[in-house]
Parts: structure tokens; sequence; C-alpha cells
């Protein structure tokens, strides 16, 4: 099957219109990507699900686009971060497979890469003591 990735890079994306939008894809396996500009993409990504999406882009800390401190769509840069995607599921009861830890120390690398604090919220305050 092949896939075809569907994409918000201006972040205008509503849980309505992806729901609308995913429901019409067939016969090929969708890929969500969603940027957080308006502080949607994780609610998009959750109306996602719900239509049927199993294959999501994200990154860590939300780089992509332009790695650096650059706006875009009147907004901040980048794509949702990869680690509040997954801790976000995790505590929806959708096993994603990933090692959440693991996940933390990668975006946390990340950063001290870049040399610069990114904008992972999970990264920051920790994972939730209820998952």
């Amino acid at each position: 099957m092949e896939h075809v990735a569907l994409g918000d890079t201006t972040g205008m994306a509503t849980p309505a219109t992806v729901k609308a939008m995913f429901g019409k894809v067939k016969g090929v396996t969708p890929i969500a990507h969603f940027h957080d500009t308006r502080g949607t993409g994780l609610v998009n990504y959750v109306a996602a699900y719900e239509a049927g999406v199993r294959h999501f882009d994200s990154s860590f800390g939300g780089v992509g686009g332009h790695p650096a401190k650059v706006k875009y769509g009147g907004g901040f840069t980048g794509n949702v971060c990869t680690e509040d995607l997954v801790s976000l599921f995790e505590s929806m009861g959708i096993d994603t497979g990933i090692d959440t830890g693991r996940l933390l120390e990668t975006a946390e690398f990340c950063e001290q890469a870049l040399g610069r604090e990114l904008h992972g919220r999970v990264t920051r305050s920790g994972l939730s003591p209820l998952i």
C-alpha cells in the first residue's frame, strides 16, 4: 500500500477540517503532519487518529522547516513535538511502542546539539505520572 502524507504546514487546520479531509482519503495509507502555529497541532492529531490515521509525522522539540529561531506562518516555526504527541497518545491509552524515557533523552540531546531550548512541553514538565 502506498503512503501519502497530508500536512498543515501553516497550522490553520481544525479538528473538523482534519476529520473531513482524512475521511475522504481512499486507497492509500495516510500520514498526518501538523504544525503547532496556532496551538492546535495536538488536537488535530487526535482528530486524525479518530478518522483512522495510524501514521504520524512530528519532530523532536518541534524543530522543522527552519531549525533556527525563525517565525513561520505568523507563529512559531516547527512541527508538533514528538515527545508531546507520544505522551498524549500514551495518556489516551494508545500504545505507540515508543520508549518515552529514551524519547525524552533524545529531545534533550537535540536541545544540546542545537544549543537552545526547544518547544517540547513534556521535555520541560516531564512525563505524566498517570501514564
